[in-house]
């Protein structure tokens, strides 16, 4: 069960904000929901147009966490959410669900880059 410690780890950069998500695994409802709701608190609190979702802790990704990651997407302030530090099964995953471009001619509601520096520079 989920309690509310946190979930996300939060810097401030330029005008993204990067947000290092704790949890190795995002399968359960109950953790994804309140990671989803600290993502969405950050975002809103730090204004940013620029999202980093460092995921460099997580091994494991069920398809309840793509709702919280859309949910930032949707945020109205946010122009771009861009997803850094990827294992590579958890890559290959949003890859085949289209959530990433695969390709200059694929689009999705994501992009990636392999560190957060990467991010900075595109």
């Amino acid at each position: 069960m989920a309690d509310d410690s946190a979930m996300v780890i939060t810097q401030t950069r330029d005008n993204a904000v990067i947000l290092t998500i704790q949890p190795t695994k995002l399968r359960d409802l109950l953790v994804v929901q309140t990671l989803k709701d600290q993502m969405l608190a950050e975002v809103a609190r730090s204004k940013a147009i620029k999202v980093l979702l460092d995921m460099r802790n997580v091994e494991m990704v069920g398809s309840v966490a793509f709702l919280a990651f859309l949910g930032i997407r949707r945020q109205p302030n946010v122009e771009r959410v861009i997803l850094c530090h990827l294992s590579p099964p958890v890559l290959e995953l949003f890859h085949l669900c289209k959530l990433i471009a695969t390709d200059n001619h694929t689009a999705g509601p994501f992009e990636y880059a392999a560190t957060i520096e990467d991010a900075f520079a595109a």
